[in-house]
């Protein structure tokens, strides 16, 4: 996928374009034209506008995972939570449901976004 092709993708909202993103800059030594670094930085806008966009101002985990959530004589605990900080909602959601450990089914992941996302 290209720049370009990645940046239409964003707009229409299509968020699987964000990892295309992720890993061209973080595992591919690229360097950028002009156009390029234009369109890299339009996308990166667009991702910020979308985060700022959320509500601000909950505690976020910012590792929220099946394996920090803890289950001991009918309790939950959570553990991990030294880089915790103030941040947008929707946050630990997105931890959750896109956990690296567990495999949800799409239509659940969306399915469950929206009921979670309906109680705010």
């Amino acid at each position: 996928m290209e720049w370009k092709e990645i940046l239409e993708c964003l707009k229409n909202g299509n968020l699987k374009c964000q990892g295309v993103v992720n890993l061209r800059i973080k595992f591919l030594w690229v360097t950028l034209d002009d156009d390029e670094q234009q369109i890299l930085d339009d996308i990166l806008e667009l991702i910020k506008d979308v985060v700022l966009s959320q509500p601000q101002g909950y505690f976020v985990h910012r590792d929220f995972h099946s394996r920090n959530i803890m289950f001991k004589r009918g309790k939950v605990s959570v553990i991990d939570y030294q880089d915790a900080r103030v941040g947008a909602i929707t946050y630990d959601l997105v931890s959750l449901l896109k956990d690296v450990y567990i495999r949800f089914d799409r239509e659940k992941v969306v399915e469950l976004a929206l009921e979670l996302g309906s109680k705010e």
